[in-house]
């Protein structure tokens, strides 16, 4: 166009170069990657001269119609653009949408294709005219963008893990899951360096397939592939696992699953080498070096989990030792005690004078080896208080004439006692059987004794009742005054805090009465109605 007095008027070429306007058109079409086109459903099909830009070349002798541009169409989208043109001309509308083509050399290409039906109004036959446009660098953009954020997800999903799990078994399900929603992933496997065998920690099947491969699969260090990536110290690909070459005793396990390509990503935690996150797939060629750049930090939080579980492991172990050797020391030890028993009963024996003072020792060591014997059967350093109680009545009964009887709701609460705070109850517990059989049956009367646990909403009262003869008046069973050794020395036993102790007279019944505090009793378990609570934890 030129200015002429002051007007524009249409000429066939652009004056500042004398270039013909309809190729200076034909090459703003190529620039913006534009193709515009006219045809109907059933005649001829006209493209502009850059078509090639997107279709590539057609041969001179190829009729240009419809069905040659469905044959450009994807397959998987040809049924949509069909019915999609179909429709515009049925309605007379514009139309617009989005599909791919194929070019001869195979490449695929994303076009955006507008247009509008024009009707015929002499024969009313219908004719379409569109543009496409390449929009590939914008899906490319959008996949990897959509890419990016879902392997954003997996590597999340795997930080999330880093500090709260403590085993391999079902840790590392939800990352597996969560990366086959970004890489054709059968079997996500991790492999650690265990002293001089490499171990399949870690093996997560696809949909729970069944595999060869278990999670305790050993094969020998030595020669293994995790050797190999141990002194390489870089991740690699392998793209078809059976194409020859060097096979580790690991890839032929792997094999036997079908598996044909894999990646393997090396770990590290604290520049220590932990082993390798392996990730297959039944497809030769599934990985690329795409894959790499979002492989390697989810290795490094996968890396994370694994040094927080093992090093939990290697604690539980220890932890797991010193209790073994704590229970030997307490099994020891009463032993020791049961060996003491011995002697003073051999003693007593010879010594019938001296057998009620004899009894009494021989009763303590008694009740403080069965303390011993319950805490050489748990790993904890506690003991469940209804035991405890159960055990002393066991090894006072056989001391005494009198008929012994614990009355224990065990399905009302289970209470543990620390072992620091075990043998003292236990004497305690001693000393007040002894105490009603000693003071209770003055004229050798057989009688009762009954040992209760009875709990209320602030502590639990630990009973010991006989049927024998009441208290002198001299006794103030609240303060204390008139106690003799055996009473004294179960007020000594328990804690200025944390318990409490009485005596007094219920009906027929003389009671001594201890209550056990939060304090004394700090885990306190319920399993049934009843004012149980669980106060804190040793």
């Amino acid at each position: 166009m030129s200015n002429t007095q002051g007007r524009y008027k249409k000429t066939s070429k652009i004056a500042s170069g004398g270039v013909d306007e309809r190729k200076w058109q034909q090459r703003a079409l190529e620039y913006a990657g534009v193709c515009i086109w006219n045809g109907s459903l059933d005649g001829d099909w006209h493209w502009s001269d850059n078509s090639e830009q997107l279709f590539g070349p057609l041969p001179e002798e190829h009729p240009h119609n419809y069905q040659t541009f469905l044959d450009r169409v994807h397959p998987e989208d040809r049924d949509f653009v069909e019915k999609s043109l179909a429709a515009a001309v049925r309605q007379n509308a514009d139309f617009g949408f989005e599909h791919r083509i194929i070019r001869p050399d195979g490449a695929i290409c994303w076009v955006s294709e507008k247009g509008t039906v024009v009707q015929n109004a002499r024969d009313g036959s219908a004719r379409i005219l569109g543009a496409l446009q390449d929009i590939t660098a914008r899906k490319e953009a959008e996949e990897a963008l959509a890419q990016g954020y879902a392997w954003m997800q997996v590597i999340q999903e795997a930080s999330v893990l880093a500090n709260s799990r403590l085993e391999f078994a079902g840790t590392f399900g939800p990352v597996a899951t969560a990366l086959r929603r970004v890489a054709p992933v059968d079997h996500f496997m991790i492999l650690l360096e265990e002293g001089e065998d490499t171990v399949f920690a870690v093996v997560e099947t696809k949909d729970n397939e069944p595999s060869r491969l278990k999670p305790s699969t050993r094969v020998p260090f030595h020669g293994s592939f995790l050797e190999h990536l141990k002194e390489v110290g870089r991740p690699y690909i392998i793209f078809d696992l059976a194409a020859g070459g060097r096979h580790f005793p690991e890839d032929l396990l792997i094999m036997e699953d079908g598996l044909r390509s894999c990646v393997r990503i090396p770990m590290y935690n604290a520049g220590e080498f932990l082993g390798a996150l392996a990730i297959a797939s039944r497809q030769v060629y599934a990985f690329n070096d795409k894959h790499l750049p979002h492989l390697e930090p989810l290795a490094i939080q996968v890396a994370h989990t694994v040094a927080n579980i093992k090093r939990y492991q290697q604690v539980r172990s220890e932890a797991e030792h010193l209790a073994t050797i704590v229970r030997e020391v307490h099994h020891r030890i009463k032993n020791n005690l049961q060996g003491v028993v011995g002697l003073l009963g051999h003693y007593r024996e010879e010594h019938p004078a001296l057998a009620h003072v004899l009894n009494n020792a021989i009763s303590q060591l008694h009740t403080v080896a069965e303390v011993h014997n319950l805490l050489s059967h748990h790993t904890d350093e506690t003991v469940l208080l209804h035991e405890l109680v159960q055990g002393v009545c066991r090894t006072v009964a056989p001391l005494c004439s009198h008929r012994i009887e614990p009355m224990l709701d065990f399905s009302v609460c289970e209470s543990l006692v620390s072992a620091s705070e075990s043998v003292p109850l236990a004497l305690v517990l001693n000393e007040l059987i002894q105490n009603a059989i000693n003071h209770g049956y003055p004229d050798g009367k057989k009688g009762v004794i009954k040992v209760v646990l009875d709990e209320k909403p602030d502590k639990i009262l630990l009973k010991v009742l006989d049927d024998g003869v009441a208290p002198p008046d001299s006794v103030n069973g609240e303060s204390g005054e008139g106690f003799g050794t055996g009473l004294n020395l179960a007020r000594a036993l328990l804690p200025a805090k944390g318990a409490s102790f009485r005596l007094y007279r219920d009906g027929d019944w003389t009671v001594a009465e201890v209550g056990l505090m939060p304090d004394m009793i700090p885990t306190w378990v319920c399993r049934g109605g009843g004012g149980c609570h669980l106060h804190n934890e040793i």
